[in-house]
């Protein structure tokens, strides 16, 4: 195209991409069950030991207090993965969702640990079971189980199972959040970028092989707000300047993905972002589905197809420690 006065030569007007068959992103994920695992069980801790990565499950809470790679500890005192329901809300388009999570204690649901089990598998794997039990207000109560299958090269999926005392409330996500240390603070990933995207506001973004800082990643608006969403994930990955590094990856279906130098709860409560406090974690949430934003400040709400209500649902993902 030559140069207009509204556009110089090349300047891009319309594109489209096509999948293509292959299996290139699986075989990136998909290694052989090489080297072995040592499990240490005590009081209430499951040690998982391999080459090069470790992870800590905690019975108490029904997920892992410490996972490591090269020697160096990923978790907060958080941990996770925790079950993730709600967002810090969009100022104002996410209100109407908002009354819901606050009503049915979505945002402070108590969790119990209903119960757990490991065992040792004769591949050499370490499968490890949960079921929780979380409840909010109003006779809301979500259940969780989920099964860990970690490897002996480092990999740990995880499949779930989400139900619900009631199947009509709209909820933020259906997915799980990681607090990780503030070192892992360079954010690669594979799905649609480089901005922000949502399941009503994608089409626009290309699925392609982005980088950004974590920080980067925080959208700039002056009320902080959960932000920084990619729809269409294929794999992401999370990095120290030192090399450690944790990864996701989708196990059937696309996943969404976030990280951010803030949790929803810090977000919330801060009314202007020159107010934000220092940074002291990075916060991986990982989803099989995310509310739409629609226009709700000024129009009507998302379509009901781009809404996530709090039916029963099976998700998973692989996370990868070296």
């Amino acid at each position: 195209m030559n140069a207009a006065s509204w556009a110089p030569a090349g300047f891009e007007v319309a594109a489209k991409q096509w999948e293509l068959p292959g299996t290139g992103v699986q075989a990136m994920w998909t290694s052989a069950h090489t080297g072995t695992l040592t499990l240490t069980k005590g009081d209430h801790l499951i040690d998982i030991r391999g080459n090069g990565f470790a992870a800590t499950f905690d019975e108490r809470t029904g997920t892992f207090s410490q996972l490591e790679s090269g020697g160096t500890k990923l978790l907060t005192a958080e941990g996770g993965p925790r079950l993730h329901l709600w967002r810090a809300p969009h100022r104002n388009d996410d209100m109407w969702a908002d009354k819901g999570w606050v009503k049915y204690g979505i945002k402070e649901l108590a969790w119990t640990v209903d119960k757990t089990a490991t065992e040792q598998l004769p591949s050499g794997e370490v499968r490890l079971t949960a079921s929780l039990t979380g409840t909010g207000k109003e006779g809301f109560v979500a259940h969780h189980a989920v099964t860990y299958t970690i490897s002996p090269d480092g990999r740990i999926r995880a499949d779930n199972k989400v139900s619900f005392s009631d199947t009509t409330i709209a909820l933020a996500r259906m997915g799980v959040r990681l607090s990780l240390v503030k070192e892992l603070k360079q954010f690669n990933y594979f799905g649609r970028g480089p901005m922000e995207n949502y399941w009503d506001r994608k089409q626009g973004f290309d699925v392609g092989l982005y980088s950004s800082s974590v920080q980067d990643q925080l959208t700039p608006y002056e009320k902080p707000m959960e932000c920084g969403n990619h729809e269409d994930v294929r794999w992401a990955a999370l990095h120290t300047y030192s090399g450690s590094v944790i990864g996701v990856a989708a196990t059937g279906g696309l996943l969404q993905v976030s990280a951010l130098p803030y949790a929803d709860e810090q977000l919330e409560k801060t009314e202007y972002r020159i107010d934000l406090p220092p940074v002291t974690a990075t916060t991986l949430v990982i989803s099989k589905k995310t509310m739409g934003v629609g226009s709700n400040s000024c129009g009507p709400r998302p379509l009901e197809e781009c809404v996530v209500r709090s039916k029963e649902t099976e998700f998973g993902y692989q996370l990868r420690l070296k």
